[in-house]
């Protein structure tokens, strides 16, 4: 016996869910605010990246909606119905439409590889005039950053002179147990001899630039650069282990008066707190404490 067909009103019902679903779920993607927006560049690197992604998109769009609406209208033109008995006209080759669906792709992308190739060396060049250059030592799970030329190290936190490019030399060093030697470039340039074992990281601050990853025995390279004094959210992009979510970073970018300002402070001895003051309990418990 046949297996009823299911009714008009139940398939409208199940397309009507799943139209709904879509949205809602399309909908939680929207953040009018979000910090971490690529779709939002601060910068003239992360500017190149948004001025090639946008024509890319649109290029897709609208191939996505020539075929796809193909589909679906020869799919709903030659259906099948109800007492069509006959086999429709056979068609094998169309010269003329398989040449023009094969010359049309490859103009495509052609149109799309010259910008995107040239944006990949433009991006990957080491800017020419006043640069500022910062090593970057992705560990499980922070970041460090070094400023070779300033004496000044950090902790999830790079700051930099507006409009000025930073070259980020992106290195990957390990938990810091294994006293092993690794043998890339961060050794020679940065001097950091025992890096020991770690796995890829990822550098991602979306406003600014793209992402790269940071992988062990290998130096990678970053140019990125702010427009605008602010705050600018990043993160690793590249799963590395139970502490991840958490391997998060900040850019604050500052006026180059205020950036001067700030690396004197860093280069200034620290002040010894007072004894007995709540500083001083924190420093001792961090300097004697059991997880030193």
């Amino acid at each position: 016996m046949p297996l009823p067909r299911p009714s008009r009103t139940l398939t409208r019902t199940l397309l009507g869910a799943g139209a709904l679903i879509a949205l809602v779920v399309l909908a939680a993607a929207c953040a009018p605010h979000a910090t971490q927006d690529t779709l939002k560049p601060a910068g003239p690197y992360a500017q190149k990246i948004d001025n090639l992604f946008r024509p890319v998109f649109w290029i897709a769009v609208a191939v996505f909606v020539v075929v796809e609406g193909m589909l679906v209208y020869l799919a709903v033109r030659y259906r099948h119905r109800k007492g069509r008995r006959e086999i429709p006209p056979q068609v094998h080759g169309n010269q003329r439409l398989e040449i023009a669906w094969t010359i049309v792709p490859a103009i495509l992308l052609v149109g799309v590889a010259i910008p995107t190739v040239s944006g990949i060396y433009a991006l990957a060049a080491k800017p020419s005039g006043r640069v500022l250059d910062v090593n970057v030592i992705g560990h499980q799970w922070w970041w460090e950053f070094d400023y070779p030329g300033l004496g000044v190290t950090t902790a999830n936190v790079l700051h930099i002179p507006v409009g000025e490019p930073v070259y980020a030399s992106l290195c990957a060093a390990g938990l810091g147990y294994h006293l092993q030697v690794a043998p890339n470039a961060c050794q020679e340039q940065g001097g950091y001899g025992n890096v020991g074992d770690d796995v890829i990281h990822s550098f991602w601050v979306p406003r600014l630039a793209g992402k790269q990853d940071v992988v062990p025995g290998r130096t990678n390279h970053l140019v990125l650069q702010a427009d605008q004094p602010g705050t600018y959210t990043g993160q690793c992009a590249e799963f590395c282990g139970l502490s991840h979510a958490y391997m998060r970073l900040e850019v604050v970018a500052q006026t180059p008066a205020d950036f001067d300002a700030w690396v004197r402070q860093q280069q200034a001895d620290a002040v010894t707190p007072p004894q007995g003051s709540l500083a001083a309990t924190g420093l001792n418990e961090f300097l004697n404490g059991a997880c030193i």
